[in-house]
């Protein structure tokens, strides 16, 4: 009796050891209309996890899930999920983005095109999942030949359209450029008002930090004094209106 139980005990344990190797494709819906596709990592009354395609895991609240579904007849390749790291979207908390942006546009009373570029590092934190409020320092030169730097200080709000794993945003910057001296023939600046919407996407990575890239449309009010020939002075008073392109890292 005692080895029929032990016998019936081995079988049990390879059958349930069996069934845990087999990853079956499931979808997770979500409430707000997204979907993903991938291995089902675990389901609890409280949590959902499940690995997509290219690696990247994802946590969300049984709140947040609309249903599951499994399908038994198609099998997820372990292959495609070995040695990645866990992705989780982040929603709350506090989070930082790093941006480097390349700037260009017209100057008053010019026909050609001027370029610059500039970095810039943002602290917000989650009011929503889906709305964020902080605050950004960035370093500008507005054209890199002829050095009209300035550093705005803002206040910046973001809001992210969806919580699909690729989640387009719409942002707004304001605040107050302050004009720099490079201590060149730049001998005095001044800043003013700076405005900077802007509309991007941020891309999950295979860690817990994501790509950010954007479009927008920066405004800033400034004014720069050169030195001249003969110990003169030229003052140059600006409005620039510049299309901005910025890639950046969202931790």
């Amino acid at each position: 009796m005692k080895k029929i139980i032990i016998t019936f005990a081995v079988i049990l344990l390879g059958a349930i050891s069996m069934q845990a190797q087999k990853h079956y494709v499931s979808t997770v819906y979500l409430k707000n209309g997204s979907m993903l596709v991938g291995d089902l990592i675990y389901l609890t009354e409280d949590t959902v996890k499940i690995q997509i395609l290219g690696g990247s895991v994802f946590v969300y609240p049984t709140t947040e899930v609309e249903n599951v579904s499994v399908d038994k007849t198609r099998k997820v390749s372990l292959k495609k999920f070995r040695g990645f790291k866990e992705h989780v979207v982040k929603k709350d908390g506090y989070y930082n983005i790093t941006y480097a942006h390349f700037n260009f546009g017209k100057l008053q009373n010019q026909d050609w095109v001027t370029s610059g570029i500039g970095l810039e590092n943002i602290i917000g934190k989650f009011i929503t999942p889906q709305l964020g409020v902080g605050v950004g320092l960035a370093y500008t030169n507005y054209d890199v030949n002829a050095s009209k730097p300035t550093l705005p200080l803002f206040a910046e709000g973001r809001y992210f359209l969806t919580q699909k794993p690729a989640q387009p945003y719409i942002s707004m910057g304001i605040g107050y450029g302050f004009g720099l001296n490079d201590g060149q023939d730049l001998i005095e600046s001044k800043g003013g008002i700076y405005l900077h919407p802007s509309i991007g996407i941020k891309f999950p990575t295979t860690s817990n930090a994501a790509f950010i890239v954007d479009m927008g449309y920066t405004m800033q009010d400034a004014q720069f004094t050169y030195a001249t020939w003969g110990g003169g002075r030229m003052i140059d008073d600006y409005f620039f209106n510049r299309f901005t392109v910025r890639l950046g890292i969202f931790f």
